[in-house]
């Protein structure tokens, strides 16, 4: 019979030999007869398993891991108006008027650089275009303040850390930016008022005289259904007379 030849034989055949050429004396036909029996082995190599047709190549180790994933913590650029943008400017510009002492307050008539990062909160990046208005600090409730277009405006670039969790908002960075590093930019503000979003269609439900809702609507249908319900009493309640939700 056959014995397939495995490395772990081999292994043990060339051990045993090793072994019975080390206990000997030294004989140089034994020594021949060893290298003779070596040599018989060259080019010999096991085949590898065969792999079957359909199987997928398995991923070196260095491409593990290099799928796209969305970037955490990574600073995202703001390139649209929105309200949020202008509630973020205007805030920044009130913390800017108390770091400035300013007797005026100002009012962000432009955003030319907006970015936002997630940290321990949302950290805030913008250019500020502030012009001062014709009301003084501290300003009453009531007052309607309004651009004075004598005075020239100001540019400054901010870092607002926003932090809703811990009911914190704080100014990081305020520095006056010279006009000539936004030239060509066309600021973010597409106008005067913020855009605004579009709202669902308003339902209105038409109620007759006698009460009755308009056939047409859910609510109708609703109070129908209503209408056949009945409240069971709780079990630690004294049985009683059914009650109708019906008025």
């Amino acid at each position: 019979m056959e014995v397939p030849l495995t490395w772990p034989r081999l292994l043990l055949v060339l051990l045993l030999s090793c072994h019975q050429v080390a206990a000997a004396p030294a004989n140089p036909a034994a020594l021949q007869g060893l290298d003779e029996f070596l040599a018989a082995f060259e080019g010999f190599a096991i085949p590898e398993e065969q792999q079957p047709a359909d199987a997928q190549p398995v991923p070196e180790e260095s491409d593990i891991g290099k799928g796209e994933a969305h970037c955490l913590g990574c600073v995202r650029e703001i390139t649209e108006d929105s309200l949020r943008l202008r509630s973020v400017a205007q805030t920044a510009a009130a913390l800017l008027e108390d770091q400035l002492t300013a007797n005026h307050t100002n009012a962000v008539t432009q955003v030319y650089r907006a970015a936002e990062q997630v940290v321990n909160g949302i950290l805030y990046f913008l250019t500020l275009e502030l012009a001062p208005t014709n009301c003084t600090r501290p300003v009453q409730e009531e007052a309607v303040c309004s651009v004075d277009t004598e005075t020239a405006s100001e540019l400054y670039a901010v870092e607002l850390l926003d932090q809703p969790h811990l009911n914190n908002t704080a100014l990081l960075l305020a520095q006056e930016v010279n006009r000539t590093e936004v030239e060509g930019l066309p600021g973010l503000f597409a106008g005067p008022e913020p855009p605004t979003l579009p709202t669902e269609p308003t339902v209105v439900i038409g109620v007759s005289a006698d009460g009755d809702v308009g056939a047409d609507s859910d609510l109708a249908a609703l109070l129908d259904q209503l209408e056949d319900v009945t409240i069971l009493p709780a079990a630690n309640e004294a049985t009683g007379p059914t009650a109708a939700t019906g008025s």
